[in-house]
């Protein structure tokens, strides 16, 4: 079980930080609480400790110092950019101190660039690689939310541009959510559905061609025994289970209904309609 915290970025309504003004009105906040609580609810499902905070009047810094202060293996600042009507794309930025100090944190950022990327359709930022921002002043990072966590696994994830409306007429807070759950589960699992996976056997098996099941998210591959998977991260969601191959790496093949996997997948990722992600 890994502990994650989830900020969601500005104040609640009535706050005096409510973020960026939408380009139909609806303040920055107002999608931030939707894809935050989307969030949280698929990364505990999925068996992970989840801790959200934010919707208050606290500075950044001293939210940032939450994730070190509850000793996190995730932080997630959840976002959704502005700068005028002209610019668009996913970002997601991460600590200058990430890819030494916090390598799986730095790992996540570009699964989750993807993932988010992919789901709704938008341009990746940055030539396609996550971001990083110096602040000279402090000799340290530049966002507060990222400097504040001494961890250094912090990560801002700016979905969209909120002020664009091209952008945000591709907003979707359950795909944004199972995009970045997808990504998290790829690089910290899922323990939801790795015990059950593990007291599988080929007599016993949880599932039957055919079912309706929950795929947490993560990597898919083109056959059972593939030694490397294809195609990127798939988001979490629904799908169907076409294939059982009992005993191989990758045990069932899914289509996904709401997900978008589709090929051979690790026993850990599937889970039961109702039960973990």
């Amino acid at each position: 079980m890994s502990k994650i915290v989830i900020d969601c970025g500005h104040n609640a309504a009535g706050g005096s930080d409510r973020g960026a003004r939408c380009a139909d009105g609806r303040m920055e906040n107002d999608l931030n609480q939707e894809v935050s609580k989307r969030l949280a609810a698929l990364l505990s499902a999925a068996g992970h400790f989840v801790i959200p905070i934010g919707n208050d009047a606290s500075g950044v810094v001293e939210r940032g110092a939450c994730g070190a202060k509850n000793d996190c293996d995730l932080m997630l600042s959840i976002h959704h950019n502005a700068y005028g009507a002209g610019a668009n794309g996913t970002s997601v930025i991460k600590s200058v101190f990430a890819d030494s100090a916090a390598p799986r944190a730095a790992q996540t950022a570009q699964l989750i660039m993807n993932a988010v990327s992919d789901a709704i359709g938008t341009r990746r930022r940055n030539g396609g690689k996550p971001d990083v921002r110096w602040n000279g002043a402090h000799n340290a990072d530049y966002y507060g939310v990222i400097r504040g966590n001494k961890k250094r696994n912090t990560l801002i994830v700016e979905s969209l541009f909120c002020d664009n409306p091209s952008d945000l007429a591709r907003w979707d807070p359950d795909r944004i959510a199972a995009a970045i759950c997808g990504a998290v589960c790829a690089v910290f699992g899922s323990p939801a559905n790795a015990a059950a996976a593990q007291a599988e056997t080929p007599d016993k098996p949880r599932f039957a061609v055919g079912d309706l099941v929950k795929f947490c998210g993560g990597a898919h591959y083109v056959s059972s025994d593939a030694a490397s998977p294809t195609g990127g991260v798939r988001t979490a969601g629904s799908a169907r289970l076409t294939k059982i191959a009992a005993g191989r790496p990758h045990p069932y093949h899914l289509i996904g209904t709401t997900s978008n996997v589709w090929g051979w997948v690790d026993a850990d990722r599937v889970g039961a309609i109702g039960g973990g992600v």
